[in-house]
């Protein structure tokens, strides 16, 4: 699964702020969790980040928001 990253910013509660160096993106970016798509493994070229464990509450969070799951 990957989802887009775009640096054009937009609050939403289906998306997460990446900043760098600690989210390990170059530029300032947005992940849009609703978004998300299937591909094939074979088909990445390149890592993006690796975020840590803050970071991916906030995406599991975005993510609830997203397909309407309950909370934790």
């Amino acid at each position: 699964m990957v989802a887009p990253i775009t640096t054009t910013r937009r609050d939403l509660p289906t998306t997460v702020q990446l900043s760098p160096p600690a989210d390990g993106v170059e530029r300032a970016c947005t992940v849009y969790l609703d978004h998300i798509q299937s591909i094939r493994a074979d088909s990445l070229e390149q890592f993006v980040a690796r975020l840590q464990p803050e970071r991916l509450r906030e995406v599991e969070q975005a993510l609830r928001v997203a397909f309407a799951l309950p909370e934790a």
